[in-house]
């Protein structure tokens, strides 16, 4: 391109040299956003296809994975370039949520953003909660029981124990679901002898499962006595003696 500057009494000539460039165009990001559990890999793939025009030149890819993981590419897309091109990422995440990963597509002249969603929540299927006490279904009144939820995921989740005798123990906030599981035990003692059908309920942010738990606790037997029977009547040719 020739730029011309001039007056009456003078001019000036310069030639510039100019790239014509297209904005970022001919993309597509995939990923196979079918729930995960947590360290289990989803695949990210961005590819610019055989449709994309070119050049594009300087390119730069930003990626945000949400969980303090990031990923930058930089290519010159010229006009010579052979296409298809892809980026493929695999990831996994530590830590249960729904992520919006964000791709960010930049060249001088245009910015692209590109955001998908995927989820990770452990399964709770085969968590159960169980008595962990000797006396197991038939307890001793006023003796301290051993609770705890087994076959359990890593990671935390909202619980709720209804013992059915006034007392429950829970912690149902959001905070419990983003941490590893640090669950221990959970200690009760029955005061009074009866028939306790317990329930109990655990949930993340994909799964929820409920049960129930049967307690009979009873009390001990203590200062047992037998006495004899000394006014004892008996049967005698057909009279009492």
């Amino acid at each position: 391109m020739t730029v011309t500057c001039f007056n009456l009494v003078s001019w000036e000539q310069r030639t510039i040299l100019v790239a014509p460039l297209y904005d970022v165009n001919g993309y597509n990001l995939t990923v196979d956003n079918t729930l995960r559990q947590t360290d289990e890999d989803f695949n990210f793939v961005l590819t610019f296809d055989t449709i994309t025009n070119l050049p594009m030149k300087n390119v730069t890819i930003d990626i945000d994975f949400k969980n303090g993981v990031n990923a930058t590419y930089l290519d010159d897309f010229h006009d010579t370039m052979v296409l298809p091109m892809q980026y493929s990422d695999s990831l996994s995440y530590s830590t249960q949520g729904s992520y919006n990963v964000t791709y960010t597509l930049r060249n001088p002249i245009s910015t692209v953003t590109l955001v998908r969603s995927v989820r990770v929540w452990d399964s709770l299927l085969n968590t159960t909660l169980s008595c962990l006490s000797t006396c197991d279904i038939v307890a001793c009144a006023e003796t301290q029981l051993t609770f705890a939820f087994i076959n359990t995921p890593r990671s935390g989740f909202k619980y709720r124990i209804d013992f059915k005798d006034g007392n429950v123990i829970s912690d149902v906030g959001d905070a419990i679901m983003f941490d590893v599981n640090n669950l221990t035990t959970f200690k009760h003692t029955y005061t009074q002898a009866g028939t306790y059908n317990l329930t109990w309920y655990v949930e993340n942010g994909e799964y929820n499962v409920s049960g129930q738990y049967t307690v009979i606790a009873q009390r001990r037997i203590v200062d047992f006595q037998v006495s004899h029977c000394f006014a004892c009547l008996y049967y005698k040719r057909g009279s009492y003696v």
